[in-house]
């Protein structure tokens, strides 16, 4: 989610904006995906809410914390993914991917 924006300068004004606009809803969409599989998952696992979800797996944040960084309204720390990844019963990979933080398709290996 925090790759950079490439924007063709010779564009005029209003034709950056557009670019801007859409790179900032494709963010947005990749966060409500992420935010609604973990809603899923969690009921999945038993729990009523989010912050019931929060509370019981005692991160050590407010339940309104936990929920902004679920739902890419701020920088999630690196120390929540794996409580939060053991807390969901699934691998920081399937997290990270379903997140929109990690793409398998465009890594590849370093000689």
């Amino acid at each position: 989610m925090g790759e950079p924006i490439e924007i063709d300068r010779t564009l005029s004004r209003d034709e950056i904006i557009d670019q801007y606009h859409t790179h900032w809803e494709i963010q947005r969409n990749k966060a409500e995906i992420g935010y609604a599989w973990v809603q899923t998952r969690i009921q999945t696992l038993g729990y009523k809410s989010v912050a019931e979800f929060s509370r019981l797996n005692k991160f050590g944040v407010t339940a309104g914390t936990v929920t902004n960084y679920l739902r890419g309204h701020s920088t999630m720390p690196l120390w929540f993914v794996p409580r939060v990844c053991y807390a969901l019963k699934v691998t920081p990979n399937t997290f990270l991917t379903v997140m929109g933080y990690y793409e398998p398709d465009r890594q590849t290996l370093q000689d």
